[in-house]
């Protein structure tokens, strides 16, 4: 819980100067992450708001590399770290610098 208020601080402290970055194509695999920083996820956002890359909610890990599909057909990419929650029974993820 304390984690969810802490990116909402962020995100709305933010929001004014938060430029999305959309990906003009899809990759298959992370540069830099491997396929362990690499998920599908039912709702993504790439960022770039202080120390924060992307936010991704009821995710689960793409080993496979491959295009997601059904309900998590978002794909997210987190190049460097990554925060992983998942206390809700769902992975909720923050990719961080």
């Amino acid at each position: 819980m304390l984690m969810k208020n802490i990116l909402a601080a962020f995100t709305l402290a933010g929001l004014s100067i938060a430029t999305p970055v959309e990906d003009l194509q899809e990759r298959a695999i992370c540069p830099g992450g491997g396929p362990s920083h690499n998920w599908c996820c039912a709702s993504a956002t790439n960022l770039n708001i202080f120390f924060i890359r992307g936010v991704g909610s009821n995710c689960r890990p793409n080993l496979t590399g491959g295009t997601c599909s059904g309900t998590r057909s978002r794909p997210l990419c987190c190049g460097g770290n990554q925060i992983v929650d998942t206390q809700s029974g769902n992975s909720d993820v923050v990719c961080t610098v």
